[in-house]
């Protein structure tokens, strides 16, 4: 793991657990209480396994009305803090949340994150609406892979395969098409994980 924290050795289930106990007991109050949980717990972290308790913790269903669009500079923040995929997934599943709490605000956003140089910033953008289901804005979804598509970056060309993978299980024939209209620009790698369930 190519992280800056070091690890207390406890396993991820063992955090979960830890961090369901812990909202339970003392949940945020209100939107101002939950960014700064969100900020102090993930940026004063001093291990790995603190990191995960927080983003666990912001996973709750009762964190949901939270998440909204004045989080994104945070997000975006804590994003580019983490650097790498462990953390960057679960935090662009939040990012998708505040894509439907907030769409225009957000979708504004994420074409810019898109279009920038950070790749986890990229990979946020692209991946974020993958527990959309039916709720996937596809035209945005596209909009965000495509200046992503001749890129050799492994973490890009899996998220491109992933997010495509996630918009086949509703969308099939959609994804069908977008692969074969984009055969020659999008990678091998990102083909097979888009067409994984779907054959070929």
């Amino acid at each position: 793991m190519k992280v800056a924290l070091p690890f207390i050795g406890l396993d991820l289930p063992a955090v979960r657990r830890i961090a369901r106990a812990s909202f339970r007991a003392h949940p945020p109050e209100d939107r101002a209480a939950f960014r700064r949980f969100l900020s102090e717990g993930f940026l004063d972290a001093t291990h790995q396994e603190e990191r995960y308790a927080v983003l666990a913790i912001a996973a709750e269903r009762k964190c949901r009305p939270f998440q909204r669009a004045p989080l994104l500079p945070l997000y975006r923040r804590l994003i580019v803090t983490a650097g790498w995929w462990d953390l960057v997934d679960d935090l662009s599943c939040r990012v998708g949340e505040v894509l439907s709490s907030d769409p225009a605000p957000t979708a504004e956003v994420l074409l810019a994150w898109a279009r920038g140089k950070d790749i986890w910033l990229r990979r946020a953008a692209i991946i974020c609406q993958r527990k959309l289901v039916a709720q996937t804005n596809v035209p945005l979804l596209f909009s965000c892979i495509e200046p992503s598509l001749g890129e050799r970056e492994f973490f890009l060309r899996k998220g491109i395969g992933w997010a495509l993978r996630a918009l086949a299980q509703h969308q099939p024939a959609e994804v069908r098409r977008y692969v074969s209209a984009h055969a020659s620009t999008l990678s091998p790698l990102s083909q097979r994980e888009a067409l994984r369930h779907l054959g070929r």
